[in-house]
């Protein structure tokens, strides 16, 4: 429980300090503008295409992001509390909404880092689930992703969650499937060591050689 915490104390504020207050490129810039627009006027379409070159044209003569809605949607409510908020203080409401799209996208993946390690945690030591997640967190695309505002970091981070969630859910109603597959008379020390032999084998199927010998050496 305690590299639980660690761990999301850790990758929150790490992901708050290096994620920009604002995006650092032309398609973030287009999910915020997608956000805005179904926030504050109930539409996906834009009121001009910004000179950018993922806004089209549509049928209509409306400009519209090439992009799907997911985000923005997600975003929607809370970028329109957050304007609220802004406008009563007499802040800075484009600004302060984007330090929405910036939390929202850390939090969303900083929580699929968090599900990962309790999904891994059945499987592996803790040490060894905790180094799985931080490996997942800070060495791959997910933190360029949310650098970047794409939706692919927070789409990552709530794929988990939801496998997570049904993967207890099953272990809660329906039995430990490690469990199952054991003899009948076998003990806690023969579950474990199965448990141990699955993991390291599904493992292997997914890290690359230079990736399994760094986290066996962990």
């Amino acid at each position: 429980m305690k590299n639980v915490h660690i761990l999301f104390v850790f990758s929150l504020c790490a992901y708050w300090l290096l994620v920009p207050d604002l995006p650092l490129v032309s398609d973030g810039q287009v999910m915020y503008a997608m956000a805005r627009a179904l926030a504050f006027d109930r539409t996906l379409a834009l009121p001009e295409d910004y000179g950018l070159p993922q806004i089209r044209r549509g049928q209509d003569g409306a400009y519209y992001g090439q992009y799907d809605p997911g985000l923005p949607i997600l975003l929607a409510p809370m970028l329109w509390l957050a304007d609220q908020w802004a406008a009563y203080n007499l802040w800075d409401r484009y600004a302060y909404g984007a330090v929405v799209l910036r939390s929202t996208v850390g939090l969303g993946t900083v929580l699929g880092v968090m599900a990962l390690y309790r999904l891994a945690a059945t499987v592996y030591d803790p040490q060894r689930a905790l180094w799985l997640a931080l490996i997942a967190g800070f060495c791959t695309p997910l933190l360029v992703y949310a650098r970047l505002s794409f939706a692919e970091g927070v789409l990552a981070g709530l794929v988990t969650l939801a496998v997570t969630a049904i993967a207890f859910a099953m272990f809660r109603f329906v039995g430990d499937p490690v469990r199952m597959m054991a003899r009948e008379e076998a003990g806690v020390e023969e579950v474990a060591e199965l448990r141990a032999r699955l993991g390291r084998r599904n493992l292997d199927l997914t890290l690359s050689p230079a990736a399994r010998q760094a986290l066996a050496e962990a």
